[in-house]
């Protein structure tokens, strides 16, 4: 089994596990059969000792050393059982470890949101770790602490307050030291925490008094209420039964313990050394006391003020393992078995270290780790076993070598640092800067000789030699005046920001949202939705730790909370979870994380962390195999974005398999600020005062090279409703996050401002969507045709961008747009038919097939030629004169159809159907002409390429392409060749024989089109094109040639008179023809 298939699956993780310690386990008994040495640790012994006092109604306290409370001697009760029993304590012992690595398991697939191949990897730290196996296998109760605190963390992550009370009294009463979570846990638990992002902005407490009132909260009163009743009913329950001896020796003997044995402390030599008798037993007996008091101060200041203090807010996992690695690196008494405690933290704190980052640095980290142990244990052994005095200095210079090996390895850079690391290339770090041991001359400087503000430079020296030239670190953005945005940057600047799902972009994110809701006149389309606001008929609810699909008619009352999140993805080629008539009513009760894909889950951490109840995925809230249903609910497309509060998008994953987020050093992403002096002091206080100046980093992030590539999401066609529709939207983009709603966009680079991603028409129908105001009219315009006809150029383009975007279904062809459409409706009284606006109707119907590249889509080849195989649906959904009617990607005569003039009457239009099936029936009146035509099929005819190559154009690449026609080379946008007469064969065209002749002009066949067919030429448009100098614009003289748009049809054979399109052409004429 390969690497990436044995961590794919679970079943192989654990049961490798499993297999670990059942073979440490047999060792054990071997090793303790024959050896000196014993593998069980001698604690085992005193904790089955003690349980054979219990099994003969005795005290567990009767057996000397006994230190525990009384629960795990009743654990491991079977022990005291004749035979094979004596080892029932250590199997406990490792299931509590496979039990504690599942749970790790699912803290990273569910709260940090990992797939899980990798979720699997983190948690093999724990459960695959040689060490930890071996401790839990020699007798140690480590592996059942682990389990109480894994699930601990696992209650307050999941918001089981209650649950997290009872765990933190359990295992403060079962071991002393987890009393350190209750600070972070507490601290942990704000508002923001507990219940997300509230409808209404808190008022920030002003004194001290209030700013107490505010800390208590309910879920901290909860928290502390139930952890300290579960403590002391616990304690009282062990004192009715064993007295004085319980508390003396389960917590008051460890305010005073000195264990110099087989002790990593940098106070173990001092403490060995005073444990010896003297003289003075008064005087010795008050300095170790002294000595013991004092030994304290630091452990707990750092594990259970300060860390909690500092860190909590940022990452609550992370901060347990700090207060656990101080708690132990301080301690008077530090064993290995202690190392587990720290231990069980490193899944969730590691994918964000640069000890993994950086590789060399974590194997250097790892190697001193063991090294300073092997060191302290060489010296122990010497002096223990083999009588030589050690102390100094090689015990007590292992000690403090192993403290200063543990304090290196929490290190970590700071901001500046790492964006001037970032910031020379590949090549300069491989060859310029290969030797990591010269000395390196590092000069920053704030240069502000060319700008309006200074920017930030650095250059690189060794010694005279200059290694890097000059070059620019950072711009700056000016002063900053936006105090909120500089809390947020205080805020995120010290959050977890290793991926763009980090603690830090969700700052970002609630600042940029708040600030649209609170402040955003023009996206106020759907801001603070009313009490019986507009609902999707299904919704996912994401809260109490639960992903179910509700009914929203059923589940969500007038007065509710009504605000959901809606997600834009690529569905992929990978199967996702998909709503069906057969898993409806199990959807209903539940949905299992594990059965989400990866965009999915991590799409549901975002709505969570934002602070929403719901969200909407189409896969999950629309019966998929339903044909009433997905017709009902894609016809409410409109309204499910328009009322969405946000969009969250997963613009950079083509399928549901890769995420929404991306492993990136967000520092090197985010601008930071730089206090500077002002010029003059305040002359009434002689004070200096500092302003801010906001940065934007240049330091080159993670992102490969090669070309930018645009995210796949906007390679999608049903993806532009969902993108002009919504008001606001959160883009996972690749290595960032932006920004983008009505009235503001940024990125994390530029909060305030960055480029959007919405290009000239996709703005102006955006703004037609949420703006007052009739589409078809440009306010301060006079001249309403010119206004309606630049507005109607727009969804010309709209129309093109989104045929030549990527569709999975091409039936779907109609309905995916039919969303924008309705939105525009009602914004203007003219009526939409089928893709088509009533506004300059003719117009819309001169779409067509192109044989060259005349629209440029935002991501190349989205539409994939090769794989569409028909350019006609093999079931109609629309009238043949709507482009809606092809599958392939359309344009539309643009500039030109600004200057068009009619040449046809409009009379009557009508369509009936569904909102992705239409029929249609169009009546014209205008010129017409018939003949034949000898068509030149684009490449986008797939089925022309195979059966006429000749004819066909090649693949559109933007070069000139051309076809050879009676020995003459010639382009198909240049000539097309027709006859006024019916060809005896189609044989006799390729040597330009009978009738055929060029024709200067563009003939596009919307389908296949024999030689031999009449063809009905309708006349739709014109315009005059001058010649004459001075100007080649055009000009409506007479003596000008004519330019003709046509369309070609033929008769349906249903009824008479009744035609359907089947091509369009461009001709010059003149007015005598």
């Amino acid at each position: 089994m390969t690497l990436p298939a044995f961590f794919g699956s679970p079943r192989a993780v654990f049961s490798a596990a499993i297999l670990l310690r059942a073979v440490f386990l047999v060792y054990g008994l071997f090793q303790d059969a024959y050896s000196p040495m014993k593998y069980t640790d001698i604690d085992y012994f005193v904790f089955t000792d003690a349980a054979r006092f219990i099994a003969k109604g005795q005290s567990p306290y009767d057996r000397d050393t006994y230190r525990y409370t009384p629960l795990l001697a009743w654990l491991i009760y079977p022990t005291t059982w004749p035979g094979p029993w004596f080892s029932f304590g250590k199997i406990l012992f490792a299931v509590g470890d496979i039990i504690a690595g599942w749970m790790m398991f699912r803290i990273l697939r569910n709260y940090q949101h990992m797939s899980q191949e990798r979720a699997l990897k983190y948690a093999s730290i724990w459960l695959l770790n040689p060490m930890v196996a071996t401790i839990s296998t020699r007798g140690s109760s480590e592996g059942l602490l682990g389990v109480f605190v894994t699930a601990l963390l696992w209650a307050v992550l999941a918001k089981r307050i209650v649950l997290a009370g009872f765990l933190l009294g359990f295992a403060v009463h079962f071991k002393i030291y987890p009393f350190i979570y209750a600070a972070s846990i507490v601290w942990w638990l704000d508002d923001d925490q507990v219940k997300g992002r509230q409808n209404s902005k808190p008022t920030k407490p002003t004194s001290i008094i209030d700013r107490a009132i505010s800390f208590v909260t309910p879920e901290r009163l909860m928290l502390a209420l139930c952890s300290f009743v579960t403590f002391m009913a616990l304690n009282v329950i062990m004192y009715i039964a064993y007295g004085w001896p319980f508390l003396d020796h389960s917590y008051f003997y460890h305010l005073i313990r000195i264990d110099h044995r087989h002790n990593f402390s940098p106070y173990n030599t001092l403490l060995y050394l005073n444990s010896s008798p003297k003289t003075n037993i008064a005087a010795n007996a008050q300095s170790s006391f002294e000595l013991e008091r004092l030994a304290f101060m630091p452990q707990l200041l750092l594990s259970a003020v300060l860390i909690p203090l500092v860190l909590s807010k940022k990452d609550l996992p992370s901060t347990m393992l700090a207060q656990t690695f101080a708690f132990v690196a301080f301690n008077k008494v530090c064993t290995s078995q202690y190392f587990l405690w720290y231990m069980m933290f490193l899944p969730y704190y590691l994918p964000q270290s640069t000890l993994l980052q950086k590789p060399a640095l974590g194997a250097v980290a790892l190697i001193l780790w063991i090294v300073g142990q092997v060191f302290w244990l060489q010296q122990g052994f010497q002096l223990e076993f083999n009588g030589y005095s050690t102390f100094v200095p090689g015990l007590w210079a292992a000690g403090i070598l192993f403290f200063i090996v543990n304090a290196a390895s929490a290190k970590e850079a700071c901001l500046i640092c790492r964006i001037i690391l970032s910031s020379p290339t590949q090549w300069e770090h491989r060859d310029l800067l290969a030797d990591d041991h010269e000395a390196l001359d590092i000069v920053l400087e704030i240069d502000a000789q060319n700008t309006a503000f200074p920017s930030l430079f650095v250059t690189i020296n060794a010694g005279k030699v200059g290694r890097l030239p000059r070059r620019m670190l950072a711009t700056c953005d000016g002063y900053l005046e936006d105090e909120q945005l500089g809390a947020t940057l205080d805020r995120a600047i010290n959050l977890n920001n290793q991926s763009t799902g980090s603690d830090a972009n969700f700052e970002l994110a609630k600042f940029w949202l708040d600030r649209c809701l609170d402040q955003h006149e023009e996206c106020r389309l759907v801001s603070r939705p009313a009490e019986d606001s507009w609902l999707p008929t299904r919704l996912i609810d994401v809260s109490n730790d639960t992903i179910r699909l509700i009914k929203t008619k059923e589940s969500i009352k007038s007065g509710d909370d009504r605000q959901y999140i809606s997600l834009s993805h690529c569905w992929g080629r990978i199967v996702i979870l998909r709503t069906l008539l057969e898993n409806l009513e199990q959807h209903k009760e539940s949905i299992d994380p594990e059965a989400l894909s990866k965009t999915f889950r991590e799409a549901i951490h975002a709505t969570r962390k934002l602070g929403f109840r719901y969200i909407w995925i189409d896969s999950l809230c629309i019966v998929q195999d339903s044909k009433s249903d997905w017709e009902a609910e894609a016809a409410t497309m409109c309204d499910v974005y328009r009322n969405a509060t946000l969009k969250v998008a997963a613009a950079s994953a083509s399928g549901g398999d890769m995420g929404c987020f991306q492993n990136r050093d967000g520092l090197l992403q985010f601008p930071f600020l730089v206090d500077v002096p002002l010029a003059t002091p305040q002359i009434e206080t002689d004070i200096v005062k500092s302003r801010q100046l906001l940065f934007t980093s240049y330091g080159r992030t993670q992102q490969p090279g090669g070309p930018v590539v645009e995210p796949p999401l906007y390679g999608r066609s049903w993806v532009l409703q969902e993108q002009l529709l919504s008001p606001r939207m959160l883009i996972f983009d690749g290595l960032q996050i932006r920004w983008e709603c009505n009235a503001s966009h940024g990125t994390e680079r530029t909060p305030l401002g960055g480029l959007s991603r919405h290009i000239g028409h996709q703005k102006v129908v955006r703004a037609g969507i949420m703006n007052n105001q009739e589409f078809f009219s440009i306010p301060g315009v006079a001249n309403k045709t010119e206004a309606a006809r630049f507005q109607l150029q727009y969804w010309m383009h709209t129309v093109m961008d989104y045929t030549h975007r990527g569709m999975t279904m091409a039936s779907d062809r109609l309905v995916a747009i039919e969303g924008i459409a309705q939105a525009l409706c009602s914004h203007t009284k003219k009526k939409y038919y089928a893709g088509i606006w009533e506004q300059d109707f003719w117009l819309g119907l001169l779409w067509s097939i192109s044989h060259t590249n005349e629209y440029t889509p935002t991501t190349a080849d989205a539409f994939d030629l090769e794989r569409n195989r028909s350019v006609r649906h093999k079931e109609s959904i629309a009238p043949s004169w709507s482009w809606a009617s092809v599958t392939v990607p359309i344009v539309y005569p643009i500039p030109d159809a600004i200057s068009l003039t009619r040449m046809c009457e409009v009379l009557s239009i009508s369509t009936s159907g569904t909102s992705n099936r239409k029929t249609g029936i169009l009546k014209l009146s205008s010129h017409i002409r018939t003949g034949y035509i000898d068509a030149f099929y684009q490449y986008a005819n797939r089925e022309a390429s195979a059966s006429h190559p000749t004819m066909t154009s090649a693949k559109p690449d933007g070069s000139q392409q051309l076809i050879t026609y009676a020995g003459r080379r010639l382009h198909p946008n240049d000539f097309f060749i027709f006859s006024d007469t019916s060809p005896e064969s189609a044989a006799s065209r390729v040597s330009g024989g009978q009738n055929w002749r060029l024709v200067r002009g563009t003939f596009r066949p919307d389908e296949m089109i024999p030689p031999t067919t009449q063809l009905t030429f309708v006349a739709i448009a014109q315009y005059h094109v001058g010649v004459s100098p001075p100007s080649l614009a055009r000009s409506h003289r007479t003596s000008d040639p004519l330019q003709v748009w046509a369309l070609a049809l033929v008769p349906t054979g249903e009824k008479e008179n009744e035609y359907r399109r089947v091509g369009g052409y461009e001709s010059y004429i003149d007015h005598e023809a």
